[in-house]
């Protein structure tokens, strides 16, 4: 009996709606491995979400629309991408869905292009950057010089891009916000002063702003996320979410992920283990109101709030489940496929039987994971059930309106995606908690030994933020041809964090350079170490320890693991590049309280082992840049799973008290626009 690994299969993520399995596995598994192998080949349970194959009479008459010659014109991408383009797959004014076949293949076609004349043909790589601008939809160019410029080889100057929800701003800032600003501009800002304060819009300065909330803010609360929309439609985030997606596409075969990064799967489960840790963090400050089951208190019905280009609304789910019994059976029988890989531990990859061991399972069942939740062809049966529930999807191949889950840019504003998530995450659980936990006594040093921690005051906050909307309301036109002399922006309250700074006392015995490992995680007293999986990383990097006394002083303003950004304001214009691979530094902290939130942070010191040359051996691409392996241990370590042998007075390591409070603002708008819980 054996478990084989495909790039095409999914791993049924359905605790959540559709309950445990109860029946044995032994049969179904029986049957599905007779099959062959355990990828989706019923062409009837794929469902199309987006109709392919547009036939326009037209691609473009404003501007040349034939696709410039290159050097290498007989390559097969040049030759892929041109069937596409007199298809009219990539003309403008189209909705772009990477999960839509011909979309997806023309995509990476560009890219594949854009990436090798970069580096072989400057000349072809300008021309036809220029000809794509003009010719091919705004969002597929986008995608692909994303991609170009993430995995290309090539050390001429980095491809400079607007941060996401400056470039696409309907896809982060709700639609009621657009559509007021929309009325502004064809207005010409000209409105009576009933209407600006009815419609919340302010001027400041040389600035037209309008207050702009969150999903979910005008609907009563049913228990839950509606109180931490903050979080999951944070801008940032989302955008960070964009790069993660960029950084693992599901598209990409495994093995040319593997050149790039041979621990790209590691890194993948890192993230969103780490994402689910920091959305846990941010429900501590609701106390009791998060302590029911999510299954239980989770309305499934949800409204994006957001708006196509297009005029039309993004879908929204009035129930979970359709009329879909024959794909949730299928999904429910790889969902006990993969349970038994897991109890029998052996996988059958390229016709050699690979043994999961605490060593290799992280990467073998990350590769399992990241297939089978994004698989080219199960992730359409994926995001038809849980993006569209009962509502199905439209099928108009010129106005589609794919869900929330077609876009990795607002996959997370939608709750059903992180518990999607944290069911993908269990099947580590399931391997870890029958596996042998980590020995941490291995890993006690009293080389170092930490004296003392003393953070300043943590605190949270919420600020406001600006958020240019001019993409959304004006396309491309510059400033100085827009119908109205000032631009218009989305006033958001957003959590932030007062400056503070984490001082840890550590006595060496020698000068010697050191890992230093920072976390928080939630209160836990005598089980934080059973707590493992809700712990976020604030930083591992690496200090010099001193002879004798040292104070180690660590604040996010100093650590290169986050986002650089302090402006209150972002631009409709490109500059220093916006770094979407990095964690935004605003959400560092979790929302704390007025009278405080007590957590717990750990901080461990480990001697400095350099990477093998295996491990550092990667291509010299800005892919590179964003790894987070500063040694040969796991990432997440010494929290990546169950460990036991561990001390509760070792000289190196240490749990600690934190308390995060909230600077509450006791100014509350008297029209209540915004949300009480954003104060």
């Amino acid at each position: 009996m054996v478990c084989v690994l495909q790039n095409k299969m999914w791993i049924c993520l359905l605790y959540l709606y559709l309950g445990p399995v109860l029946a044995g596995p032994m049969d179904e598994f029986r049957a599905i491995v007779h099959e062959g192998d355990l990828s989706m080949n019923d062409d009837v349970l794929l469902k199309q979400i987006v109709p392919s194959g547009y036939s326009p009479q037209f691609i473009s008459e404003s501007t040349d629309s034939r696709l410039p010659k290159i050097d290498d014109k007989d390559n097969e991408n040049f030759r892929t991408f041109l069937n596409y383009v007199e298809k009219g797959v990539t003309q403008k004014g189209l909705v772009f869905n990477i999960y839509d076949d011909d979309m997806r293949n023309a995509s990476i076609a560009l890219f594949r292009i854009l990436r090798d004349t970069r580096i072989y043909n400057r000349v072809d790589y300008e021309r036809l950057k220029k000809w794509s601008s003009a010719n091919v939809n705004d969002d597929m160019f986008e995608y692909a010089k994303r991609l170009t410029s993430l995995y290309s080889s090539s050390r001429g100057s980095e491809e400079k891009f607007l941060p996401p929800f400056i470039f696409k701003p309907n896809f982060f800032v709700n639609g009621e916000t657009i559509m007021k600003a929309m009325f502004i501009r064809n207005n010409e800002g000209k409105i009576s002063d009933s209407i600006l304060k009815n419609y919340q819009v302010f001027k400041i300065d040389d600035k037209i702003a309008i207050n702009t909330n969150y999903s979910g803010w005008n609907i009563p609360l049913n228990g839950c996320d509606e109180q931490i929309s903050y979080f999951k439609d944070d801008v940032a985030l989302n955008s960070y979410y964009y790069g993660i997606h960029l950084m693992h596409p599901f598209w990409m075969p495994s093995e040319e992920l593997d050149e790039m990064n041979p621990k790209h799967a590691e890194h993948f489960y890192y993230k969103h283990q780490q994402l689910l840790a920091r959305y846990r963090l941010e429900k501590e400050h609701l106390g009791t109101k998060v302590e029911k089951s999510s299954k239980q208190t989770c309305d499934p019905e949800y409204n994006p709030y957001l708006y196509y280009d297009n005029g039309l609304a993004f879908p929204t789910r009035s129930s979970i489940l359709g009329d879909m019994k024959e794909d949730i059976a299928k999904l429910k029988s790889i969902d006990i496929a993969i349970k038994e890989c897991i109890y029998r531990g052996l996988v059958f990859i390229d016709g050699t039987f690979i043994k999961v061991t605490s060593d290799n399972y992280i990467g073998l069942m990350t590769k399992l994971i990241r297939a089978n939740l994004d698989g080219v062809r199960s992730a359409k049966i994926v995001r038809s059930i849980f993006g569209y529930g009962n509502n199905g999807h439209p099928v108009d191949r010129y106005n589609p309106t794919p869900s929330l889950l077609h876009h990795p840019q607002t996959t997370l504003r939608d709750p059903v995606y992180w518990f999607l998530m944290e069911r993908g995450l269990d099947y580590f659980s399931e391997y870890t908690n029958n596996s042998e936990p980590t020995d941490i006594s291995k890993y006690e040093t009293d080389e170092f030994n930490i004296l003392k921690i003393e953070p300043t005051k943590l605190m949270t906050t919420f600020e406001f933020n600006l958020i240019n909307l001019n993409k959304a309301i004006e396309g491309n036109k510059s400033r100085s041809i827009s119908t109205i002399n000032n631009y218009i922006y989305a006033r958001q309250r957003r959590l932030n964090y007062l400056p503070f700074t984490i001082n840890i006392t550590v006595a060496s015995k020698a000068t010697k350079d050191v890992i230093v490992r920072l976390f928080i995680g939630p209160r836990c007293g005598e089980s934080c170490w059973n707590s493992y999986l809700r712990f976020f990383q604030l930083d591992c990097y690496r200090h010099t320890l001193n002879e004798g006394l040292n104070t180690i002083s660590w604040d996010p303003e100093s650590s290169a693991r986050y986002v650089s950004f302090n402006e209150k304001e972002f631009e409709d214009k490109i500059g220093e590049s916006y770094n979407i691979y990095k964690f935004p530094r605003n959400l560092v902290l979790p929302k704390g309280l007025e009278e405080g939130l007590n957590l717990t942070a750990f901080v461990m010191i480990t001697e400095d082992e350099s990477l093998i040359e295996t491990d550092i051996k990667l291509n010299p691409t800005l892919y590179q840049q964003f790894s987070n392996e500063i040694d040969n241990k796991p990432l997440g370590f010494p929290f990546h799973k169950q460990c036991g042998l561990f001390s509760d007075s070792a000289p190196n390591y240490r749990f600690f008290n934190v308390t995060v409070f909230h600077a509450k603002n006791l100014n509350v708008d008297s029209d209540g626009y915004f949300s009480p819980h954003l104060y």
